[in-house]
């Protein structure tokens, strides 16, 4: 079962940030609380705070606390060897438009990378 991570905004902020996460640590939930997000929402991650690009997931919120999945390739981060952050930011739409709204900043504590399971070894 995936570890969750928490983050709670404040009333009146847009960012939160949450520093719980470790690499190579996949099937990772991120529970946002204290905002009155619609039922299913974009949530956009990145490795830069600007610029770049960004991989696209969708929340479920229920009872005022919306769930999404991390991705795994944020988790991996193409072997990085340091701490390093993560951005998830929470893009709101509506019939005719969207914008980002929130932002979400996420400590990720680099460690060495696992042996793949079922590899060449035996």
């Amino acid at each position: 079962m995936g570890k969750i991570t928490t983050v709670v905004f404040e009333p009146g902020s847009t960012t939160a940030n949450a520093c719980r996460l470790w690499q190579y640590s996949y099937g990772q939930t991120l529970r946002i609380q204290g905002l009155n997000l619609p039922s299913v929402v974009e949530i956009h991650f990145s490795l830069q705070e600007t610029g770049g690009t960004s991989v696209n997931r969708v929340g479920v919120t229920k009872d005022g606390v919306t769930d999404v999945i991390i991705p795994d390739s944020m988790l991996e981060n193409d072997g990085a060897d340091r701490t390093y952050d993560m951005f998830a930011f929470i893009y709101l739409t509506d019939a005719t438009s969207g914008q980002t709204e929130y932002k979400i900043k996420l400590q990720v504590k680099s460690r060495p990378k696992p042996e793949v399971p079922g590899g060449g070894e035996n």
